[in-house]
Order: structure tokens, then C-alpha cells, then sequence
């Protein structure tokens, strides 16, 4: 499945950093805060569903808590299987 990718038009405050995957697309925003978008067949998007995203959703640490405080983010290769 091939996702195209779209502009984010919703105002999510001030993106700091993006990272770019295969697949996938990492957002960190200016307050630590980690967001994700692209292929989600195997709940790579940490979000805690296996819904793919077009748009940028909050990555989640556990069921009800989103990572925060987050300094670094960096895309690479994903695994295909």
C-alpha cells in the first residue's frame, strides 16, 4: 500500500524537527512532544491503533500517556516483511 503523502493545513502549535522513514514520518514538536503519520500496519506509529495516518498524531508511551520531553528525533529505514 502506498500512501501519498498531504499538506498538514491544522495550526499543531510550532514543529521543531521532522524525520522521514520509508514509510513514516516523525514530527517532533517544540515542546518535546513526538507526533507520527504514514503506515501503521503494525502500530509503527505508536499511537496504539494499526490505522494508517495521513496526518500527524501524538505518540503515545504507554495507553493514555503521550511521550513529552522528547530532544532528538531521526527516520531511517523500515523493516519489510
Amino acid at each position: 500500500m502506498t500512501l501519498t503523502p498531504s499538506q498538514v493545513t491544522q495550526v499543531y502549535n510550532v514543529w521543531g524537527r521532522v524525520a522521514a522513514g520509508d514509510d513514516d514520518t516523525l514530527v517532533l514538536k517544540s515542546d518535546g512532544r513526538l507526533w507520527a503519520s504514514g503506515l501503521n500496519s503494525s502500530g509503527q506509529l505508536g499511537d496504539g491503533t494499526l490505522t494508517n495516518r495521513t496526518a500527524p498524531v501524538p505518540v503515545m508511551k504507554m495507553a493514555g500517556t503521550y511521550l513529552k520531553n522528547v530532544i532528538s528525533v531521526e527516520g531511517g529505514p523500515g523493516q519489510r516483511q
